[in-house]
């Protein structure tokens, strides 16, 4: 059974609005973003904030704490339509994603799509990427313009094209890896290169989550740096004590300042340290 929240009613609003700008007035949308946030926060952030509510805005989901903060000020109003769809998800639990539905993405963010070990790609053949009649829940491998690698599968709840579009349910998401390789050094490398290819190089610093994150630690592990534990990183896509431990030291080699953050700078380094 999912869980409530006991959350204010200014706390519901305010979660709403972020809804609201999200998927505008349409229903299936709005409860997919207010489902998200309760998932998102139950798998990877219950260490670090009590509720949905603290998470949203202290994690910086969707946006900086700093945007969503603003978000919401400059736009105070938001459809009552709206408002009741979150307070069903999240005070009253009727959730319309399963519980591991962690993952969305809008059908604009996708590069290419391999279906029975064919490709599309949205340059060569965006009519067929666009079609959701193409995608095999569970069987087509979906790599988007962030995503670590094409041997990443995924299926996840789909967002067409964002605020303005609506809302298609794809499917629920499965992530896990195609095929295990063991060929050695070069074929890992040659991987985490193509996640740097793919991957948008934002900054990420502790607590952050995702596939920068895991890429980040890829690289990490490849140039044989270690957690604070002493032990080889455990490549999650979670940004932990662990991951900065190694981060720092490699900064700390690299003449980086050793603050923990990835930033352009140390992106250019780690780049840099594997010739790529």
């Amino acid at each position: 059974m999912a869980r409530k929240y006991n959350l204010t009613d200014t706390q519901l609003r305010h979660l709403a609005i972020i809804c609201y700008r999200e998927q505008g007035t349409n229903d299936a949308g709005v409860r997919a973003c207010a489902s998200h946030m309760c998932n998102y926060f139950e798998r990877y952030q219950t260490k670090h904030f009590k509720d949905v509510y603290e998470c949203t805005f202290g994690s910086g989901w969707y946006w900086s704490k700093a945007k969503n903060e603003a978000w919401v000020a400059a736009h105070p109003n938001v459809p009552a339509s709206v408002v009741s769809a979150v307070t069903d998800v999240i005070k009253y639990g009727k959730r319309t994603l399963p519980e591991y539905v962690d993952e969305y993405d809008c059908l604009s963010d996708i590069a290419l799509i391999i279906n029975d070990g064919r490709t599309y790609t949205m340059a060569r053949d965006k009519s067929y990427v666009m079609n959701r009649a193409n995608y095999i829940p569970n069987k087509t491998i979906i790599q988007n313009v962030y995503a670590q690698g094409s041997e990443d599968r995924y299926t996840f709840y789909c967002f067409p094209d964002g605020v303005n579009g609506y809302c298609d349910a794809f499917g629920y998401i499965y992530k896990g890896n195609t095929s295990e390789s063991d060929s050695g050094a070069s074929e890992s490398i040659t991987e985490v290169s193509r996640g740097l290819t793919s991957y948008k190089l934002r900054e990420i610093k502790t607590y952050a989550v995702g596939y920068g994150v895991a890429v980040l630690q890829s690289i990490l592990d490849l140039l044989g740096y270690v957690g604070s534990n002493g032990k080889p990183l455990t490549v999650d896509g979670e940004f932990g004590m662990n991951t900065a431990s190694a981060l720092m030291d490699f900064q700390k080699a690299a003449g980086l300042a050793e603050d923990g953050v990835c930033g352009s700078k140390t992106w250019q380094k780690l780049k840099d340290a594997l010739k790529v």
